[in-house]
């Protein structure tokens, strides 16, 4: 048994030594307003699965590859563009569409490849939820989605 302990400390000692595994190296880039943001403060971001990271802010929603972005606003009397700079939640669904919400509370879904928004048809039982702020797109692990009416209603999506 005396033998026992100091074999155990001499094993627990040489685990604790640092191994010579490969390190991983990070490496960021810092974007701003001089680099082609519309605004430093973002209010969300995803990645599609074409790769391009699209973010949105105060100022309208972004398309970043890698190089530079390309930036979509609100452009008065064009139903197809976003219906304010605003944009508060971007999600994909399940088919990869980029779904967009405003500050406004307006919904929809913008189109990746023509660049179109197109506004999702919204009937919620009580007509005052649809005035309630603060309506968050959700999606569940199998795909579907709801959007919640601050905490008044939740409303399924229909495809």
């Amino acid at each position: 048994m005396k033998f026992a302990f100091p074999f155990l400390l001499a094993i627990t000692l040489l685990g604790c030594l640092p191994l010579t595994a490969q390190v991983r190296q990070y490496y960021f880039t810092h974007y701003s307003t001089s680099s082609g943001l519309v605004s430093n403060e973002t209010n969300c971001v995803i990645q599609d699965a074409d790769g391009y990271i699209w973010s949105g802010s105060a100022g309208g929603l972004q398309r970043f590859d890698g190089t530079r972005f390309r930036t979509f606003r609100n452009i008065p009397g064009d139903p197809g563009s976003i219906p304010a700079n605003n944009v508060t939640q971007l999600i994909l669904d399940d088919k990869n569409n980029l779904w967009v919400v405003t500050i406004e509370g307006r919904v929809g879904i913008f189109d990746t490849r023509t660049f179109r928004f197109r506004e999702a048809t919204i009937k919620p039982k009580r007509k005052e939820s649809y005035l309630a702020s603060g309506k968050r797109l959700i999606r569940d692990e199998y795909g579907n989605l709801f959007l919640l009416f601050g905490a008044s209603e939740l409303v399924t999506f229909n495809k």
